[in-house]
């Protein structure tokens, strides 16, 4: 979408504004006439109103015999005076006008114009200096003798008037009355009868020769001087009415009557022996007797018929002359100072005359037109509260109120003074991001709140006027004369958006709550424009979109706002989406850059809140570099596919994927020896290895980069190893052992393997029973018997076994054997016996003897004893005792006399009583009472040998020795 141009619509009100110059005109229909005020030169005929004129400020009116208007152009009538632009000529009643040439009456009010009627090319032309003159503005009365082609100042200082009586001038000015006779020299009208200063001054020609004088005094006292043809100066009775610097009035009738005006219109039949009054609305500025009592007025408010010494009659139906002083937005309505006095749009309006408006939230200041001081109200205008201090411009900002003097001075909302230059601060602005003003026809901006000022625009005509949309600081508007200009861009760039818009001088420019731009005229009311479709707009242009890595393109942006090409300022700010790229040269409006990512690109252009993309195909250039990117150094078993495919990649000088190379392989058993990459610069192919154990070269070529070369290895075909691993700790009795068995594959064996135990065949589990390659199962064995170790042997095949050596807990028994010899009735020399721990086996030790004869006792001590972990032997001493008859076949005698023999042994070491009885016992036993036989001869002992077994218990494990016992008896 371009950006359009604001449209200027007219936006009433209809109404009247200032009229400051009326012609009757004549012919041979009804009487017409020419009105001419800030909104331009206005005709009445037949009761009804024709704009002759689009709005230039007209001033001053004349009409020639011929018919020819020639129109001064300015505003005298308000406390603050504007400018024109000269005179303007319409020789075909208004349809068209020519400026006429002489840039000399440019920029000031032209007062009155005076046409020669004995020779039309000689015009006359008083002029003042307005308030927006420029300082090379001459003020006085110019004469032109060729038609307005050329000028001459024939009188300096500021002429309010000239008026012609037969070949006499008289000319009024702010200090002086002048006068010259058949076009010679200028001279002060000779009369101490006059007044010592005036305010304002105006003159006719009277009719019966001479001229007719009005002064408005500094007190506002009107006196009317009659001037004779022969200088004679004769004063005439005041008017019973006031005037002031802003109108006087003065007109005579064919028929002798006298008017002026002033406040209001007064009139004279009798050369001022009598007058009546007239009311009309506002300051009379013009006056035209008809000539039958009745008379034309110009006023602030519009065109009245005056006469009869009633209040005027209004002419204004269907005129709009309407004239603004200022205008500013407030919550949600527009607002414009209305010249002659009030403020437009507020239902109850103050009645004085404001040359500026401001609003902030709900409150609305402005500054007196009269004085410069500051009023402000918070109530929709009903109270006003006054504030000291005199002022040249006002705006409000998100602070409060921005000022501006005549000295060159801007006041921000703090009371802080910031010195902007020298002359007479015309205009302010305050956006969010700037601060504006105006001073002569330079318009400034501050970034800093005001202390410091950077000139942005030089304008054709003086500032009257400046505006920043609140939503959006970066639109402004600049008034000058009846031109607007308007930037998009926060005033790096500008455009002019004055097509369609009236030509009157605008006064106030205004956005409301929106992009609705108001601008408030001199004469021609409100008009409006919508900038919401003239934002700036950027298209971006190049001469081919799909390009090669590598190679430079150039973007062409263009920029339109406000309607128009954008070609100056400070361009656009380009960016691209991608970072690889070379040699970035832009201009304000163009880039220029070499991408070297292939890919989608977006370049963007940037021109204030404008946005435009541009979409690049950017292709890879020619293959500079090929390179195995997957797939190499690989090792798996003989003459198998390889598992992973070996994957080329092509590239460009800058990296990026080539697509479309063509890749040669050659070394080995490809799938395919000639590839073509694809859309990523890739290719790939599958290799069979060789049916030998080797390592092979294979090769890669493409045209325009160096061959790669890599390696593959061809290994033995796949196996595998069975690994048993056992627990580091050793098992204790009555417990299980756990082992680990792990399936190391070698040459890519990848199938499942079945496990079985072989040694325990029983005992023992294997859980899972099936392995596959590099996993772990575990082997659970019942442990057993009293040894230190354990052999565990699994198996998948016969040619695949695994074995280790499971520690037990477990102890030993020293010594291996036992030898005793015993004799009966005695006890054995002790023996030790040695219990040793294996794997840290501990607990008590429960020691037996198997397979002992009748009359043996085992005696261990200590008992019990103790294992102990350590390995520390435990040492029991073992022994035998034998009974006495332990003998083996011996007879009874022979155990009586061996228990004799042992009872005597005790009765000797116990008491001789004992022994007595017990011999006593003996013979009893021996001979029944009597005496026996004598003992029988001695025999060879007796040995009897036992093999038996003693055996230790330990925690449920146990140890047996082999003992042979000699039993020895007599």
């Amino acid at each position: 979408m371009v950006a359009q141009a604001p449209v200027w619509v007219p936006a009433g009100p209809m109404g009247a504004g200032p009229m400051e110059a009326l012609v009757v005109g004549g012919g041979s229909g009804a009487p017409t006439l020419l009105a001419g005020g800030a909104g331009g030169v206005w005709q009445l005929s037949n009761q009804s109103w024709t704009a002759l004129s689009d709005g230039v400020p007209v001033s001053a009116l004349a009409v020639s015999s011929q018919g020819t208007i020639v129109a001064g152009t300015g505003d005298l009538h308000g406390a603050r005076t504007w400018g024109g632009v000269g005179l303007e000529v319409s020789s075909d009643g208004g349809q068209s006008w020519n400026r006429l040439a002489g840039a000399a009456l440019g920029g000031m009010a032209v007062s009155r114009v005076l046409l020669n009627p004995n020779n039309p090319q000689q015009i006359l032309a008083a002029a003042v200096a307005a308030s927006d003159s420029g300082p090379g503005a001459q003020p006085g009365l110019y004469e032109s003798d060729d038609g307005g082609a050329t000028w001459t100042l024939s009188l300096g200082g500021g002429v309010w008037d000239v008026a012609r009586s037969g070949t006499s001038l008289l000319a009024v000015g702010s200090a002086s009355v002048e006068w010259s006779v058949g076009g010679g020299a200028w001279v002060p009208v000779a009369s101490a009868s006059l007044p010592a200063g005036w305010v304002r001054g105006t003159a006719v020609a009277a009719g019966g020769g001479g001229f007719l004088l009005a002064l408005a005094g500094p007190t506002g006292a009107v006196s009317v001087w009659q001037i004779a043809a022969s200088g004679a100066v004769t004063g005439l009775p005041a008017p019973p009415l006031v005037a002031n610097a802003r109108g006087l009035a003065l007109a005579e009738s064919s028929t002798g009557e006298i008017w002026v005006g002033g406040q209001e219109v007064a009139e004279s039949s009798d050369a001022g022996g009598h007058w009546s009054t007239d009311a009309v609305n506002g300051t009379v500025h013009a006056l035209a007797a008809l000539g039958n009592g009745a008379a034309w007025v110009g006023s602030d408010q519009g065109v009245w018929q005056a006469g009869g010494g009633t209040t005027a009659i209004s002419m204004n139906a269907g005129l709009a002359n309407v004239s603004l002083l200022a205008a500013t937005h407030s919550t949600s309505v527009v607002l414009g100072a209305v010249d002659g006095g009030g403020i437009l749009g507020w239902p109850a309006t103050a009645g004085g005359e404001y040359a500026a408006l401001a609003a902030a939230a709900a409150e609305v200041c402005a500054l007196r037109a009269a004085d410069g001081g500051l009023t402000c109200t918070a109530d929709g205008g009903s109270h006003w509260t006054a504030a000291s201090g005199s002022y040249s411009s006002l705006a409000a900002g998100s602070s409060g109120f921005w000022l501006g003097t005549t000295g060159g001075q801007v006041v921000d909302p703090s009371g802080v003074a910031h010195t902007l230059g020298s002359g007479r601060v015309a205009a302010l602005a305050a956006g969010s991001a700037a601060v504006w003003a105006s001073v002569g026809d330079t318009l400034y901006l501050s970034h800093d709140g005001g202390t410091t000022w950077q000139a942005n625009l030089t304008t054709a005509q003086p500032v009257t006027a400046i505006a920043v949309a609140g939503t959006d600081s970066n639109l402004v508007a600049v008034a000058a004369g009846a031109t607007v200009e308007a930037s998009v861009d926060g005033g790096l760039t500008w455009n002019e958006i004055s097509g369609g818009l009236t030509q009157a001088p605008i006064t106030g420019l205004a956005f409301d709550g929106g992009e609705q731009l108001w601008a408030a005229t001199l004469g021609r009311g409100w008009w409006t424009a919508d900038f919401s479709s003239a934002q700036e707009t950027v298209t971006l242009s190049a001469a081919t979109t799909t390009i090669t890595a590598g190679t430079p393109v150039t973007i062409t942006a263009t920029v339109n706002a406000l309607g128009q090409p954008v070609t100056s300022g400070s361009g656009v700010n380009f960016s691209a989406s991608q970072s690889q790229f070379q040699d970035w040269s832009q201009t304000d409006y163009s880039l220029t850059f070499t991408p070297l990512q292939a890919g989608s690109w977006s370049v963007e252009a940037q021109y204030g809140s404008a946005t435009a993309q541009m979409a690049l195909q950017v292709n890879a250039a020619a293959t500079s570099r090929l390179q195995v990117v997957s797939g190499q150094n690989q090792q798996q078993a003989m003459g198998t596919l390889l598992s992973a495919p070996i994957v080329l990649l092509a590239t460009d000088g800058w990296a990026n994927p080539v697509p479309g190379a063509v890749v040669n392989l050659s070394g080995g058993n490809f799938s395919s020896a000639v590839l073509t990459t694809g859309a990523d610069g890739t290719a790939s192919a599958n290799l069979r290895l060789p049916n030998t154990v080797s390592t092979v070269t294979l090769t890669a070529s493409t045209a325009g980069a160096a061959s790669v070369s890599w390696q593959e290895t061809a290994l033995p075909a796949p196996d595998y190893a069975l690994v048993l691993t056992p627990p580091a700790a050793a098992i204790a009795p009555g417990q299980s052992g756990t082992l680990l068995a792990t399936l190391n594959p070698s040459g890519g064996y990848t199938a499942p393997v079945p496990l079985t135990c072989v040694q325990p065949s029983g005992g023992c589990r294997i859980a899972p029973a099936m392995l596959s390659p590099g996993q772990t199962a575990q082997v659970t064995v019942s442990a057993s018997g009293n040894q230190p170790e354990m052999t565990v042997v699994i198996a998948a095949d016969s040619a695949h076994q695994a074995s280790a050596n499971l520690k037990l807990q477990a102890f030993t028994l020293a010594p291996g054997t036992l030898s005793v010899n015993v004799n009966a009735g005695q006890s054995s020399t002790p023996m030790p016996l040695q219990l040793t721990s294996v794997n840290g086996l501990s607990g008590g030790v429960a020691l037996t003897v198997a397979g002992l004869p009748a009359g043996l006792t085992p005696v261990f001590q200590p008992s019990p004893a103790n294992l102990a972990a350590s390995g520390v032997p435990a040492t029991v001493q073992f022994s035998l005792l034998a009974a006495q008859s332990s003998q083996g076949p011996a007879g009874g005698l022979g155990l009586l006399l061996a228990a004799g023999a042992w009872l005597l042994a005790e009765m000797k070491c116990r008491g001789k009583r004992w022994r007595w009885v017990m011999a006593v016992c003996l013979l009893a036993a021996g001979c029944g009472g009597g005496a026996g036989p004598p003992p029988p001869p001695a025999r060879a002992p007796v040995v009897n040998t036992y093999n038996l077994q003693v055996t230790a218990v330990v925690s449920g494990l146990s140890a047996t020795v082999p003992l042979t016992v000699n039993l020895i008896s007599q």
